[in-house]
């Protein structure tokens, strides 16, 4: 369903759903809903410990939700919004963030979402700087790098000139969703067949047989619309509405960018050729008046454009 080519009221939004059988899990509501069931907490912990890709002593036993509104103070209030918030056995912080369309500067967010875990692990009660391990998995819903073909991505602080891990307790994991292509039956891992129901559960008519087994039976089980209420289902049409709006404020935000960027790259255009111009006529020996009557800029106005573009 795509709420961004076409106005839809939460009416209209439930109407559509009806016609699905499961809830896409790429809506933040939906995915809240189906991740983060507190009937179903073993979901949770299947899911993080597949797409970390966690094992041995490193794998969670227990992941206990936090709220998912965070406020923390950098010199100034600023209340963060986590889709997925919980922690492990051994009280380490883990974020989840799922970003349905492209976001500009997005490894700055994650990277400020880092920063807010860590600002809330040392309290004026702290006595020391040692940090648990955080983790921040973000799962992306478009293509972070062009240049990249994997479509896990697992980012630490590294030693450039030693060719080793520098600091391992801040994991970021990025999961491009596009670029798993798989079918189900090329499924080979947990971590494939949970990637495999995010991206086809939306639109999937039944449970495919390739995704059976305790959780992913109880995942599609939690999914099917027709288990939902209205109250229920009118919740999450609200969601996604809010959503799509918000996108399109963003859309509309790098829109406006891009038109300025170009009036900007076409003005500076002008005035580099009117530098080149000058130079150009100036070097054959021609005079400052008849070089004004051609460029329409005289000796203050090309100097100062000189200086503006390091000329």
């Amino acid at each position: 369903m795509n709420l961004y080519t076409q106005k839809l009221t939460r009416e209209e939004v439930v109407a559509v759903l009806k016609t699905h059988t499961f809830l896409d899990p790429l809506w933040d509501a939906s995915f809240k809903i189906l991740i983060a069931d507190e009937q179903h907490p073993e979901r949770l912990v299947h899911f993080l410990n597949s797409l970390l890709r966690l094992a041995g002593d490193d794998r969670i036993s227990t992941a206990t939700l936090q709220g998912t509104e965070q406020e923390v103070l950098f010199g100034w209030e600023k209340k963060v919004r986590f889709d997925i918030h919980c922690r492990n056995q051994n009280n380490e912080p883990i974020i989840v963030e799922l970003q349905r369309n492209g976001h500009v500067g997005y490894k700055d967010r994650m990277l400020f979402y880092s920063a807010v875990a860590i600002r809330k692990e040392v309290t004026p009660q702290s006595t020391s700087y040692n940090l648990p391990r955080i983790y921040v998995l973000a799962l992306l819903n478009f293509q972070l790098e062009a240049v990249q073909q994997d479509y896990h991505h697992t980012i630490m602080l590294y030693d450039l000139e030693h060719r080793e891990v520098f600091y391992n307790k801040l994991t970021f994991v990025y999961i491009e969703l596009p670029r798993f292509t798989k079918g189900s039956k090329e499924l080979v891992s947990e971590e494939e067949r949970w990637l495999y129901a995010l991206r086809t559960m939306g639109e999937a008519k039944t449970r495919p047989q390739e995704l059976s087994g305790p959780i992913f039976e109880s995942l599609f089980e939690s999914a099917k619309i027709s288990t939902f209420d209205d109250v229920n289902l009118n919740m999450v049409a609200e969601t996604m509405i809010d959503q799509a709006d918000r996108n399109d404020e963003i859309a509309w935000g790098v829109k406006k960018g891009l038109e300025q960027g170009l009036e900007q790259g076409i003005e500076q255009g002008k005035e580099l050729d009117k530098i080149e111009t000058t130079q150009g006529m100036l070097a054959k020996g021609y005079d400052w008046t008849t070089i004004t009557d051609i460029t329409h800029l005289d000796q203050a106005g090309y100097e100062a454009l000189r200086t503006k573009h390091n000329r």
